[in-house]
């Protein structure tokens, strides 16, 4: 048996080369796109500054201040995903990793991913959440490190799945935990990783 092999393409300047880069992959070749979003947004969604109340504070990300519960809108024609190519995606990971620095602590809480069709104007609502992953202690006055991984796929995400596969959709985050006070916090989004990720054999004659 041939072993499965995954090629994985940055999707920066990605449309007019993925025909060629196909051309040396096989039929048994799973292909992975990926965009890191940072790069994207804008100043005031990398870097920010937001306030939080006592008790179960909630941290949206990214912090905009121009549409607080939209979420970041995310094209993936613009991001150089071919239009013939969308409905072939079999899967989405996302990669997330900042710093929140918080006035007051903020006791172990937890990450959600939200996806939500383009025109939600609040991604932040239980039908979209997708996934949820621990975050450790966030110490007052200090810069600490969040991670997170999500995956979808049809299996469990199918609705998801299928905003994906438009190619337009919007992506939410949002912290939580419990402070005895609230306050302000910085954040400094450094990664927000999307791999979108297509069958073995895709786009091959």
């Amino acid at each position: 048996m041939i072993p499965r092999q995954t090629r994985t393409l940055g999707l920066l300047a990605l449309a007019p080369t993925l025909a060629l880069l196909l051309a040396g992959c096989s039929r048994h070749t799973a292909l992975t796109v990926q965009a890191d979003l940072v790069a994207f947004l804008d100043p005031a969604s990398k870097q920010a500054t937001v306030t939080y109340t006592g008790g179960s504070p909630t941290i949206d990300l990214p912090p905009n201040s121009a549409e607080p519960q939209a979420g970041t809108l995310v094209d993936l024609q613009k991001l150089g995903v071919p239009s013939n190519a969308l409905q072939s995606i079999s899967g989405l990971d996302l990669d997330l990793a900042a710093t929140v620095q918080p006035d007051s602590a903020i006791s172990a809480g937890s990450t959600t991913l939200y996806v939500a069709d383009a025109t939600a104007t609040n991604v932040f609502q239980s039908r979209y959440a997708v996934g949820t992953v621990s975050i450790p202690p966030l110490p007052a006055s200090r810069a600490s490190p969040v991670v997170g991984s999500f995956q979808l796929d049809a299996q469990q995400h199918p609705a998801a799945l299928t905003l994906v596969q438009g190619g337009s959709f919007r992506l939410g985050i949002q912290l939580q935990g419990t402070s005895p006070s609230g306050g302000q916090a910085k954040i400094d989004i450094t990664k927000l990783l999307v791999s979108v990720s297509l069958p073995p054999g895709w786009g091959l004659p």
